[in-house]
């Protein structure tokens, strides 16, 4: 007898992406199907709440008594997990709100657009700082509040196109905003939205609603996800047509070069330009949105052949939800093999539609944006400082007196990291003190690998496999970096497959990420193997939280990047009489136990509750998994 094994994620959307090609009708049937399957559960869940509210209102004056009380304290409990589960719904998006006055030429663009299209609601336009556009619709209220829906437009966007590519971009927007898109994403966004929250809260230990959904949550989550990755492609490539249509074939297909192209080359030099910034300010310094739009305005010349090459060689992997260039093109009847770069433009959309404001916008997005950033800002200062710091201390090692090989190679292996401008010094360094046959440290591989194939040398290659094949983190960006190389040196079929290895080794560590955050009642787990002094510090911590009645403490059995382990810090509170603000205080708590506790590793910290007893029974089977119990506290049973 044999078992066939269940089918990957990436197996998943392959089949779906087939069936949606070969029919698309019956495949947006299909769709359809999910997405009033997922809605009419959510209604049906709420209608019961309702009805079960009602009935211990109404029989509480009656005589209802316990019963009553129960019945509001279980309905009560659960309607508030499913409302708490449509918060981020009800978010509306970040970015500069835009008025008419700001930018007056803009709204004229988009009125057109939006006329050639049945005038689709529009409530407002903000502008953001990505070289991107997109639409997103918000509920007031959840499920139940007014619609609005958002238009955000790029900034850096405007300055790397033209004008006529530009209403092309608009066009498409517009369009997933049309009759024809609007309800089937408006649906897909806001089961998206309260499916992912019932599955965190649920996490976060509500069992409250829990017991409604949990079931019906294990069937339809995989189902309905996959599906929207591929439904969500779809979408794409009809509003890419009504982009076409607005505009003309040839408009619609030099835009998708020019912002493949423009894309990649701004993310490589405002990457570089940020790691100059990150070492210099330990706040975002202003100006970040100006140097963007900067970057993006220099538009496409000869030298990006290269990238070029790069962006036709990719393809679509099993979690874009967009289309790769070269499937965008199919849509315009464009072979990817005949395409040249767009030729270079006089005036900017920027220049046409926002004249002399562009300036203004950029600073009033500046300062809006800036807040919101400054925590990602001085946890990555942090980092780059390190290295900035290690530069300067082997700098005043070598001024004083000499420096040996392992200085030198920290130096040369951070100058490849943090300054480009030195790369032929760090390169040479390298090349004498690296053996690429023999060496066993990846970083050192990975600079060198990275600094010869930009010098465009065949050795850099191997260099690059072998740091990927000791230290399999580094596989995505070697990956990408051999890609980029094979496109550069005319070898357009090496470049797709590095490119598509790139995007499956991002895949397997995103996989990777999962597995080290994510908690399952069903993931397996070992003795904690932690030190008496190192026990001693986390009871501690427990032990200053009064809330904290019992903790127990276990080791992930981890399939891959085992070297840095996993703790799971189970913890049984003393909150569970507080049934509406069970949610609120336990985030407090767990966010104040994650300040407190460290353990040379990554700690998840889980509520004891009941989605996870699975793992709180192999938890008590475990030598030693029980850290700490409250004094005057009965241990759980």
């Amino acid at each position: 007898m044999t078992t066939s094994q269940p089918k990957s994620r990436g197996e998943r959307i392959a089949e779906l992406t087939a069936a949606a090609r070969r029919n698309p009708a019956a495949f947006r049937v299909h769709m359809r199907r999910l997405m009033w399957t997922g809605t009419l559960y959510v209604y049906g869940v709420l209608g019961f709440l309702g009805l079960m509210i009602g009935l211990a209102l109404v029989s509480l004056p009656l005589g209802g008594g316990i019963g009553a009380m129960f019945l509001l304290w279980i309905g009560g409990g659960a309607a508030y997990f499913v409302f708490r589960s449509m918060r981020l719904w009800a978010r509306p998006p970040g970015g500069l709100p835009l008025e008419r006055s700001d930018a007056p030429g803009l709204f004229e663009l988009i009125d057109r657009a939006r006329e050639e299209v049945g005038r689709p609601m529009l409530s407002r336009v903000h502008l953001i700082e990505d070289f991107n556009a997109a639409v997103t619709l918000v509920r007031s209220r959840g499920i139940f509040g007014r619609k609005h829906t958002y238009l955000l437009v790029g900034l850096p966007l405007l300055h790397g196109l033209p004008a006529d590519e530009f209403h092309a971009v608009i066009a498409h927007e517009c369009a997933h905003l049309s009759d024809g898109q609007a309800s089937d994403m408006m649906r897909m966004w806001r089961l998206q939205s309260v499916w992912q929250n019932v599955a965190v809260t649920m996490m976060q230990g509500d069992a409250f609603g829990g017991f409604l959904f949990r079931p019906f949550f294990r069937w339809f989550l995989p189902r309905f996800m996959d599906a929207s990755v591929v439904f969500a492609r779809e979408l794409e490539l009809d509003a890419d047509h009504e982009g076409m249509v607005q505009t003309d074939r040839e408009t619609a297909a030099r835009l998708e070069i020019r912002l493949a192209v423009t894309g990649l080359r701004l993310h490589q030099k405002y990457g570089e330009a940020l790691l100059s910034l990150l070492g210099e300010h330990e706040t975002p310094p202003a100006g970040l949105t100006a140097l963007k739009c900067k970057l993006a305005a220099e538009g496409v010349t000869a030298a990006d052949r290269g990238l070029l090459t790069v962006a036709l060689a990719q393809t679509t992997g099993w979690r874009d939800s967009h289309p790769a260039l070269r499937d965008r093109l199919k849509t315009y009847d464009v072979d990817p093999q005949e395409v040249t770069l767009p030729a270079p433009f006089a005036r900017s959309a920027a220049q046409e539609l926002l004249g002399e404001g562009a300036d203004r916008l950029a600073e009033r997005l500046d300062e809006k944006m800036r807040p919101q950033i400054i925590g990602w800002w001085q946890h990555r200062h942090q980092h780059v400082s390190k290295d900035h710091e290690a530069l300067h201390r082997i700098a005043h090692d070598e001024r004083f007196g000499e420096i040996d090989d392992a200085d030198r190679r920290e130096r040369a292996i951070l100058l490849a990291r943090h300054r480009p401008a030195e790369a032929a010094f760090a390169r040479r360094e390298l090349e004498e003190l690296v053996d690429p046959e023999t060496e066993e440290d990846p970083e050192a591989l990975h600079a060198l690998g990275k600094l010869k194939v930009q010098a465009g040398d065949e050795v850099g290659v191997a260099c690059l496999q072998r740091a990927a094949a000791l230290k399999p983190e580094l596989a995505a960006v070697t990956q990408q970096e051999l890609g980029a190389y094979y496109a550069a040196t005319g070898r357009p079929e090496e470049a797709e497959a590095a490119l598509r290895a790139s995007s499956d080794a991002a895949a397997a560590e995103a996989e990777m990420q999962v597995e080290r955050h994510v908690v399952t009642e069903r993931m397996s787990v070992a003795p904690h193997q932690l030190e008496n002094h190192q026990l001693v510090v986390v009871r501690n911590a427990l032990r200053s939280e009064e809330h904290v009645a019992e903790a127990w403490l276990a080791r992930k059995v981890l399939s891959q990047a085992t070297s840095r382990p996993v703790f799971v810090l189970m913890v049984r509170d003393c909150l569970d009489g507080r049934v509406f603000f069970l949610g609120r205080a336990r985030a407090a708590l767990f966010e104040d136990l994650n300040r407190r506790v460290t353990m040379g590793g990554d700690v998840l910290l889980v509520p004891l509750c009941e989605p996870v007893y699975g793992l709180w029974h192999r938890m008590q089977r475990i030598p030693g998994a029980q850290i700490y119990l409250k004094p005057g506290e009965e241990p759980y049973r």
